[in-house]
């Protein structure tokens, strides 16, 4: 099956200088991604402005790779809420205790919502960020992506099931109802989320994806 790049999708625009008004909503985006906002005005009520700073700063990645793989995953995920329309209810690096500590299987599991918050799609994701050259990352995304959705999809499942029922979340019953049918795989959706430095891209990373033994289940890159 060929790569599907969405019509809609979110290609890179011609690149320009970050202004203020960018890095002030990439940091927010950042601190959003461990906390919710309600969480540390609440814990600041008790703790005070200046302790809560100092545990969100540590409480962020400090390996480069790890850096990496947590601000590709946060832009992937506004993504796919901004303009793609998809629900993300559950954020996996939420639940690290440390900032360097990662989860296994895949980054990112979209839900995609139609009338009457009928499921449209679930889209399995696989995130990788450069900032150097490397024509071999999205051929590895996928290959990590294959892997993980034939033989974790549940388990990833089950995980976001149990969160949706800690949050009181409505689309609990809605995950679990697509659960009971996983051998219908017609709303399933895997997907690659490529952020690169533009000077260091190449299209021969794509190239490389298409050489993959793919799954008949649709694939985006985005």
């Amino acid at each position: 099956m060929p790569v599907q790049f969405p019509s809609s999708g979110c290609r890179a625009e011609p690149s320009r200088d970050l202004v203020d008004e960018d890095i002030h909503e990439l940091k927010s985006l950042a601190i959003q991604a461990r906390f919710s906002l309600d969480f540390l005005e609440l814990a600041a009520e008790k703790l005070g402005w200046d302790a809560v700073k100092q545990l969100v700063q540590t409480s962020q990645p400090k390996l480069p790779r790890t850096r990496r793989g947590a601000f590709g995953e946060i832009l992937a995920i506004e993504g796919l809420i901004r303009f793609q329309g998809y629900a993300v209810p559950v954020k996996k690096f939420r639940f690290a205790v440390t900032g360097d500590q990662t989860l296994p299987g895949m980054d990112v599991v979209g839900l995609q919502l139609g009338e009457d918050d009928k499921l449209e799609n679930v889209c399995f994701i696989e995130c990788k960020l450069r900032t150097g050259h490397d024509t071999a990352a999205a051929s590895q995304a996928y290959v990590q992506l294959r892997n993980d959705y034939e033989s974790r999809a549940a388990d990833i499942l089950f995980y976001v099931a149990a969160r949706l029922e800690e949050q009181g979340n409505p689309l609990l019953n809605t995950v679990l109802e697509y659960m009971r049918d996983r051998a219908n795989t017609d709303l399933d959706i895997l997907a690659i989320w490529l952020t690169w430095e533009q000077t260091n891209w190449s299209e021969t990373t794509l190239a490389n994806v298409n050489d993959e033994d793919l799954l008949p289940v649709p694939l985006q890159v985005t």
